[in-house]
């Protein structure tokens, strides 16, 4: 598809959509696209927010800091319906 017709076939599917909830998600979603392609990479997150996520991956390295698959659908189930 070129760029032209992937804008065509995007704005036929929000044209469609009824739903103002739904509406109103998808805007959130292109925007936040449209906010963080427009930002630094470092403005995204605070020094604070930074050393979180460092650390968080860091964890993940970790064996003993992970949680099986099963475990994590079971918690969040009633999210995942």
């Amino acid at each position: 598809m070129t760029t032209l017709e992937l804008k065509g076939s995007l704005m036929n599917l929000i044209a469609k959509i009824e739903d103002e909830n739904m509406l109103a998600t998808c805007y959130y979603i292109i925007s936040d696209l449209f906010i963080n392609d427009e930002k630094e990479e470092k403005e995204l997150l605070s020094p604070d927010q930074w050393k979180e996520l460092d650390a968080a991956f860091l964890e993940s390295d970790d064996e003993r800091q992970m949680i099986s698959h099963d475990e994590v659908k079971n918690k969040f189930s009633k999210w995942l319906k």
